[in-house]
């Protein structure tokens, strides 16, 4: 059975050139995911899921700080592409991320609020789709009861 992600909430386009927001579609949001993927299909899927562990393993940790270290280990791990996606705390929210894609050529970005527990569960299910069953799989279970 194929899992997807569906994103809860209000999609943003922005104008990079003058940095106003219009309200987007589901079409922009799928693109910003579809492009998070490409990103974290080709790295080290062990390294990640650690990291991932790691940084939501502790459900009593300050939730300002886990949308920090999330935004740290995506920008590290998307440092090398030629689109520009970026992830930071949503001021608005504590426990959403705001994701935001820039596609090269193209005069918009297009943004997303994530609900960070979201993003580490939909992760760890990608992961366990990608990888054979003897390439480290405890960090997908760890990261789903942890």
């Amino acid at each position: 059975m194929e899992n997807t992600l569906t994103f809860q909430g209000t999609y943003y386009q922005r104008s990079i050139r003058t940095g106003d927001l219009e309200t987007g579609s589901e079409w922009d949001v799928h693109k910003i995911w579809e492009k998070i993927k490409d990103f974290f299909s080709g790295t080290d899927s062990k390294k990640i899921c650690v990291a991932f562990y790691n940084l939501f393993k502790n459900e009593t940790v300050d939730k300002t700080e886990q949308a920090k270290a999330l935004w740290e280990l995506m920008l590290s791990l998307t440092d090398d592409s030629k689109d520009k996606l970026s992830l930071e705390p949503d001021l608005k929210n504590v426990d959403k991320v705001l994701v935001t894609l820039a596609l090269p050529g193209e005069s918009t970005a297009f943004s997303a609020s994530i609900e960070i527990s979201e993003l580490a569960e939909t992760y760890s299910t990608f992961f366990m789709k990608k990888r054979s069953s003897h390439d480290g799989l405890w960090c997908v279970d760890k990261l789903r009861y942890a």
